[in-house]
């Protein structure tokens, strides 16, 4: 994941999670820390980031769950994860049913017979096993760290 992409998640869900403001509490830190990362928040970190203070400032909490997802981001994780949401029934292979049911559930705006199309093209036998799909997920990640300058 480039660092803008995570740059844009972590300020998508600060947004989300605990609105927008300037400052933020104990209890804003630990709700971010739970619904950004999924781990219990850290009370030692808290006080690393906000120094202190009773409030960190919007630029410290960005800063640190940028640097705090960055460092611990693992794209064949992030691969498996994508592909058991696609993956809704366990059938250990993503198919055209798949795609359809993710579109439906994200609202997809691009149009599904443009999808169904790539997808067809990436999937011959028309099934992409986790093996394939994680070749093709990393490949994607190196063309788009290479042309991001």
């Amino acid at each position: 994941m480039a660092n803008q992409d995570i740059v844009h998640t972590v300020n998508k869900a600060i947004r989300q999670l605990t609105g927008e403001k300037e400052l933020y509490s104990q209890g804003d830190f630990n709700i971010l820390y739970i619904g950004l990362l999924g781990l219990d928040p850290n009370d030692g970190e808290y006080k690393l980031v906000s120094r202190g203070q009773e409030e960190i400032n919007l630029h410290n909490i960005q800063h640190f769950f940028v640097t705090k997802i960055t460092s611990t981001w693992d794209p064949e994780l992030k691969a498996l994860e994508l592909f058991k949401n696609l993956d809704k029934n366990g059938k250990y292979f993503i198919d055209r049913e798949d795609i359809v049911l993710a579109c439906e559930e994200i609202g997809s705006k691009l149009p599904l017979d443009v999808l169904l199309g790539c997808f067809d093209t990436i999937a011959s036998d028309g099934t992409l096993d986790y093996f394939n799909f994680k070749n093709i997920y990393l490949r994607h990640l190196a063309n788009q760290s290479q042309s991001t300058p």
